[in-house]
């Protein structure tokens, strides 16, 4: 019966549990810059570090049992028009470990991530995008959660200047660079000229924000320079985070709790990472007051989308798809 119950709860695990991992794993990384910056205790990313590789594990554990023994769900998962978006989350899961790991723990341990979210993003890209070419999708069908395959593109090159040929990370770097506009048309096109999203996907326009975000980190590794085009980058981010804080009465009368709202987080803590990442290049006042803005906002988002999922999980329905 104890069997039953828990193939039961497998089958339901739904892949959006992986932007908890996100999440985490951003907010990790914030604190670490941080600790360098303004000297935040490292006890505090440390002890989210920890709780981050306990989720993770848990996480890739369950998904891991839910494919082999319920692969038809993983498979459903992959042939549906939203949720086969969040499948490249595994291996983004991967890369942004392997950036947390990078600098203080272990380097090591970091390539070896890297390596197997590098090439697990590769293969749902390789996926995902001849996916979008051949299926007869609706407008409706279109979200930003259709972003999270190219955020992961720009993720590769932060660490992977240093664990291979540059080649590699300027090829992912320029792939994300080139969907990110054509997804970004798309987008709008829906959210202007058709019906908004569903209650459940609202949060996921916050994830608007990563892709400048991410992709001003990755120039800079790649470049080792701020100029314009980090300047661009991060006043495109800082555009759209404006913008949708002038909508957070739209987002607030979203009462009911979804796995999407941990959207929310891993954009943030990307804006706030980038800002850190001038800061620290040109020791503006304008980018301090963003970077420790981005902190406060961050951290808020943080631990109010942390404490419903915890209330969640304790009612047994936090990994329930509503």
């Amino acid at each position: 019966m104890v069997a039953e119950v828990q193939h039961s709860g497998l089958k339901q695990f739904p892949i959006m549990t992986f932007s908890i991992v996100m999440g985490l794993s951003g907010f990790v990384i914030m604190l670490e810059k941080a600790s360098f910056l303004f000297g935040f205790p490292d006890f505090l990313w440390l002890f989210f570090l920890l709780l981050d590789a306990l989720v993770f594990a848990g996480v890739m554990t369950a998904y891991a049992l839910k494919a082999g023994w319920h692969p038809e769900e993983v498979a459903s998962e992959s042939r549906h028009p939203v949720k086969m978006n969040f499948l490249p989350t595994i291996p983004i899961s991967f890369l942004l470990l392997s950036i947390a790991f990078y600098n203080e723990i272990n380097p090591f341990l970091a390539f070896a991530f890297w390596w197997i979210g590098m090439l697990g993003q590769l293969a749902s890209l390789l996926f995902v995008v001849p996916h979008w070419i051949r299926h007869p999708f609706k407008i409706e069908h279109l979200n930003p959660a259709w972003f999270i395959p190219i955020v992961g593109t720009l993720l590769v090159p932060i660490v992977g200047v240093d664990a291979a040929p540059p080649a590699i990370s300027i090829f992912f770097f320029f792939t994300g660079l080139f969907f990110w506009p054509v997804l970004l048309s798309i987008v709008l096109y829906r959210l202007i000229f058709h019906e908004p999203p569903a209650e459940r996907f609202v949060p996921t326009l916050f994830i608007l924000v990563a892709p400048p975000a991410v992709a001003l980190i990755a120039y800079f590794r790649i470049t080792g320079v701020v100029d314009f085009a980090a300047y661009g980058l991060h006043a495109l981010a800082l555009l759209f985070l404006l913008v949708l804080l002038a909508l957070a009465r739209h987002f607030l009368q979203v009462r009911r709790f979804y796995l999407s709202w941990w959207a929310y987080v891993f954009p943030l803590d990307a804006f706030t990472i980038a800002s850190m990442l001038i800061y620290e290049v040109n020791r503006s006042y304008l980018f301090a007051v963003l970077s420790l803005s981005g902190l406060a906002i961050a951290t808020a988002v943080f631990a109010w989308v942390g404490w419903e999922s915890l209330r969640q999980a304790r009612r047994g329905s936090l990994l329930v798809e509503n």
